[in-house]
């Protein structure tokens, strides 16, 4: 696991014969042989991977690691293309902007979900003039249930959830001013978008799968069992009723009033 996590172009392999003889252990001594490209396929890769996290994960990866470039954020190319193409798509349904998106959503489990009205309750406090709602066709009613919850105010209010292709949804991203979600790959779509984003966390672990950049925020809360990284919640969701709408607005307001697309 540790060598699988890493990126290709460090992965040891075709070397791995030469680095671990039948029946040695591998040493991966110099940054050269860590260089090597090919597959994980091998049974010696394998076993290469099942000893270093036995035995030496930590010397293997200081080797590997520090070879990373240095990244502050992860960022799609043609971001320019896909926000004028999102702001014509919005035009054509009649929205107008500034917008923010909303993706309550979540396709691995329960346990990663916000309460709705709670993603409905930081939308109405950034006041935008219009809040769109993405997610799946499974995931529409919970969008209806946000939209609801909503349309109780003065915001115009829209739910995509299953009409958008995955084009149409990044472009519609792009589009957003502001973007509020779980952990989700809508998440890291609406980051690597640079567009500001406020994602809730509470099963997972941010630290691994959060997303990055100056216009990212996590807010999270302790909770003795997170991240559990568990599907469905066995007890009383703690971790994420424990998330105020009060925190979260004010983090997402930070963001609306300092980045205007």
């Amino acid at each position: 696991r540790a060598l699988a996590v890493l990126k290709p172009q460090y992965v040891v392999a075709s070397r791995v014969v030469k680095i671990c003889p039948q029946g040695s252990s591998p040493s991966f001594p110099t940054l050269k042989a860590a260089r090597q490209l090919a597959s994980l396929n091998s049974p010696r890769v394998q076993l290469a991977i099942s000893w270093s996290v036995t035995s030496h994960v930590a010397s293997l990866t200081s080797v590997l690691v520090e070879r990373f470039p240095e990244t502050d954020a992860i960022r799609l190319e043609g971001i320019g293309q896909a926000r004028a193409a999102g702001a014509k798509h919005l035009a054509r349904l009649g929205i107008e902007g500034p917008v923010v998106g909303v993706s309550p959503g979540a396709a691995y489990g329960n346990a990663k979900r916000w309460l709705p009205e709670r993603f409905a309750a930081v939308a109405q406090t950034v006041a935008p003039r219009a809040v769109v709602l993405f997610g799946s066709a499974g995931e529409r009613p919970l969008c209806d249930t946000v939209a609801e919850s909503l349309r109780r105010g003065s915001v115009q209010v829209r739910n995509l959830a299953g009409e958008t292709t995955l084009g149409e949804f990044t472009d519609l991203v792009a589009a957003c001013r502001l973007f509020l979600t779980n952990d989700s790959g809508a998440m890291h779509v609406a980051s690597a978008l640079g567009v500001p984003t406020v994602a809730v966390f509470g099963a997972t672990d941010d630290t691994t799968t959060g997303p990055t950049g100056p216009l990212a925020r996590v807010v999270r809360e302790h909770a003795e069992c997170s991240p559990c990284l568990l599907r469905e919640c066995p007890i009383d969701h703690r971790c994420m009723t424990a998330v105020t709408v009060e925190r979260t607005a004010a983090v997402a307001l930070e963001l609306w009033n300092g980045h205007a697309n």
